[in-house]
């Protein structure tokens, strides 16, 4: 396989080819409804929402005192009474547990036969809450949050916007990951697909990706100091270091290791398969 590394200033070209699969699948009929859940949330430090299906959309309010959560569910069966009765089966529960902690959670019956369900969610809430959220299939999107984000998804893109502060951590199988954040430590575990990262990241900040497939791009501020290690075992390196203060770099087959400024914090991007491209952020984020 050709190989190419660009160091400085360079372009980079991945090719991707496939085939397209299609499948006859029968039009079900298909029962909706709008819902609205609300809590208080005084007393409230963590939240945990655990999902099944459908997109969530998380927003945080700084004069929010409830958290709310509004959205669309969705139930398809084989018959009209059949998704009817399924819909009427879906429901999110807000709990407060204890200790500081909430949970919404979204419950579907269980059914014979086929059936399908999803459910969308918009969540509020206040400003300085640790999130904890699972989704194996829909997309989260989350703006505005100050603490520590971890986000599990299975088949579904993650984008987070106005990372104020707190660590970010994203696990997931196939989707594409979106990132704007500032000051907090980002971690990144990706089977197949897209991450891009941009940072403002304080002193002594942690950014690590961990990818078997697809596209790492990353772009940072110039006065970011790291030990910065990428690494592709099978593609393409396409690095713009013109603008960092750069010493002891090694340029290897496979691998760039450099400092970066005073060398404090950390970048260590790793892909099996596909392309990395690194350079400096060349506007503010929010």
């Amino acid at each position: 396989m050709a190989r190419e590394i660009y160091v400085l200033l360079g372009t980079g070209l991945l090719f991707l080819v496939g085939c397209d699969i299609s499948i006859d699948i029968p039009d079900y009929p298909e029962a909706s409804t709008d819902y609205s859940e609300s809590a208080s949330f005084a007393g409230i430090e963590e939240l945990h929402i655990d999902w099944l299906a459908g997109d969530i959309v998380l927003l945080v309010n700084p004069e929010a005192t409830n958290i709310t959560v509004t959205g669309t569910k969705q139930a398809t069966a084989e018959t009209e009474d059949e998704a009817e009765l399924f819909l009427a089966g879906i429901d999110v529960d807000l709990t407060d547990v204890g200790d500081g902690l909430m949970t919404i959670e979204m419950q579907v019956p269980q059914v014979s036969g086929f059936a399908d369900f999803s459910a969308s969610a918009e969540v509020t809430i206040p400003v300085g809450v640790i999130l904890t959220i699972h989704n194996p299939e829909g997309d989260v999107r989350l703006t505005g949050n100050n603490h520590l984000t971890t986000v599990t998804v299975s088949d579904g893109n993650v984008t987070i916007r106005e990372q104020q502060s707190g660590h970010v951590q994203v696990t997931g199988d196939e989707g594409d990951i979106d990132i704007e954040s500032r000051n907090g430590n980002i971690t990144v575990e990706l089977v197949q697909g897209t991450v891009t990262l941009k940072c403002e990241p304080s002193l002594n900040a942690q950014l690590r990706v961990d990818l078997l497939t697809g596209i790492v791009n990353l772009a940072v501020d110039e006065d970011f100091g790291a030990q910065m290690v990428v690494e592709v075992d099978s593609g393409d390196l396409d690095l713009d270091l013109e603008g960092f203060p750069v010493s002891d770099l090694v340029v290897d087959d496979d691998q760039v290791s450099a400092t970066l400024g005073d060398g404090t914090g950390l970048i260590d991007i790793r892909v099996d398969g596909g392309t990395i491209i690194f350079g400096p952020l060349t506007e503010n984020l929010f």
